[in-house]
């Protein structure tokens, strides 16, 4: 079976074809363009040296982040509209749920991403005996200070790594650990693995069904929210 996978959660796109399992072709962009600008060549690439086209794709993989807002939906729109036209089965995994996978740590694992204004986007793992993914709360946008709260809480020892791993370096303590900085990046191969084995237990929803994981509002909601609340007080005055 023929998945091929892609990921917008960061400025680095991740894309991967599989067959079987085992990688035939993977790269990454390297974060300068948009992914609107390099998706798709990039798609096309990977699949060109794999010695496939679209249409022998019998899966396709996305991840739904968290991850920049813009960004998510060039990725998942793009994988919607495919699948659509090609009537090809369409899986959702989140971002972090692929970090996770690539940490293979036993015990917590806390994979975090780059959320601006000095926030991760994050949710706790662990890795079940039958080595599958297990999420043990919800996904969460948080401070520096929140993150090592939430690592206490999971009885310390927790695995970070990801894009977000710089924001909080700095202030980490001897009670959280660090995956090698060759683990940060996300890999569309795990991605493919973990969309492969949901299409065999769950099968695929109809394309509309998957969206991007949004756990904080844009900054464009956030706005609208405080013009409104501002109209709003100006006309309980008069």
């Amino acid at each position: 079976m023929i998945v091929l996978g892609i990921d917008t959660a960061t400025p680095k796109a991740s894309v991967a074809v599989l067959k079987d399992g085992n990688p035939l072709g993977e790269t990454s962009t390297g974060g300068e363009k948009s992914h609107s600008e390099t998706l798709l060549l990039t798609i096309n690439s990977v699949l060109d040296d794999a010695g496939f086209s679209l249409k022998d794709v019998s899966l396709f993989a996305v991840g739904l982040g968290p991850g920049a807002f813009t960004a998510l939906r060039v990725g998942v729109t793009t994988m919607k509209a495919i699948s659509y036209a090609l009537s090809i089965p369409l899986v959702g995994i989140s971002t972090l749920n692929v970090l996770a996978a690539k940490a293979q740590y036993d015990g917590v694992i806390l994979p975090i991403i780059d959320a601006r204004k000095g926030e991760v986007f994050t949710a706790p793992f662990e890795i079940d005996k039958c080595g599958d993914v297990k999420r043990l709360g919800g996904y969460n946008s948080l401070k520096p200070d929140e993150l090592f709260k939430l690592n206490d809480l999971h009885g310390g020892q927790c695995l970070l790594l990801g894009s977000g791993v710089p924001i909080v370096k700095d202030m980490i303590g001897d009670n959280v650990k660090i995956a090698d900085e060759a683990l940060w990046n996300v890999d569309a191969a795990f991605l493919c693995r973990l969309a492969l084995k949901k299409f065999k237990q769950v099968r695929a929803p109809v394309p509309k069904e998957i969206k991007p994981l949004y756990v904080r509002k844009s900054d464009a909601e956030i706005n609208l929210a405080k013009k409104i609340s501002i109209k709003n007080n100006a006309e309980k005055q008069y």
